[in-house]
């Protein structure tokens, strides 16, 4: 029998935040043909093709420009203490959403990196944050007040 060794903690979503949600949609649905679905003040974005899920969102306040990508954890919080101690810091701490929780962070070069810990019994088809939002008719990360609320 084999045993597998334990593996590292995957990259399982990415949100594209702009100004122009449409303009955005637009560009990337023609550039990429990924699949779009609104889904409130975000747009689900379906890459096919086995790739992972993303949305587009704005904000409607700084940053109003970026890409991140948010890796599963099992604890938000013992991450961003392991971010502390290597360099880096906490931009936005672990923020509860009917779907999980997630924080963002910055390592020591200032790339903003997000973290995902999925509250709903997870299969690897239901990690990233908006596939269980859009399963379960509850909200993503971008549907969310603690992103510049101070939370």
């Amino acid at each position: 029998m084999l045993v597998s060794e334990p593996m590292g903690n995957p990259v399982v979503h990415f949100e594209i935040g702009c100004r122009d949600k449409a303009a955005t949609e637009q560009f990337y649905s023609r550039l990429f043909d990924w699949k779009l679905e609104s889904m409130g003040p975000a747009t689900m974005i379906d890459t096919g093709a086995g790739g992972i899920g993303g949305h587009i969102t704005s904000l409607g306040h700084e940053p109003h420009h970026y890409t991140h990508f948010y890796v599963q954890v099992d604890d938000s919080q013992a991450t961003l203490d392991k971010v502390q101690e290597l360099g880096g810091k906490t931009l936005v701490p672990p923020c509860e959403i009917p779907t999980g929780t997630f924080a963002w962070f910055a390592d020591p070069e200032g790339n903003t990196v997000a973290l995902w810990k999925t509250e709903v019994a997870a299969t690897a088809s239901l990690r990233s944050p908006c596939r269980i939002a859009r399963r379960t008719s509850l909200r993503s990360p971008a549907q969310t007040p603690c992103i510049g609320s101070g939370a």
